[in-house]
């Protein structure tokens, strides 16, 4: 399966689930298999056209994910991919 092919099964669809919990699975998928590299920044309109989904959603997932430690907002810079260390890793598990 192409990037292009992968990444169309990435929209999100109506369901049970609220709009802002499947951004925010979908992108944890792709920051955890490699989608983006550690320190990469997430622009807002690539993450728009990725996922089908309104600016609103995409900046509520942000912040969900940088709780959870995947992304980091860097000032003047905006969301990056976080980078893991070892030490992070340890602390995990």
């Amino acid at each position: 399966m192409s990037i292009a092919e992968a990444e169309m099964d990435l929209r999100l669809v109506s369901s049970a689930a609220p709009v802002r919990e499947q951004a925010v699975e979908k992108l944890q998928y792709l920051l955890i298999n490699g989608r983006f590299a550690p320190g990469e920044r997430l622009k807002e309109r690539v993450l728009i056209d990725l996922l089908h989904t309104s600016r609103t959603t995409i900046r509520e997932a942000l912040r969900q994910l940088e709780a959870d430690g995947l992304v980091t907002v860097v000032p003047g810079r905006g969301p990056v991919v976080a980078t893991v260390t070892v030490q992070d890793v340890s602390e995990i598990y």
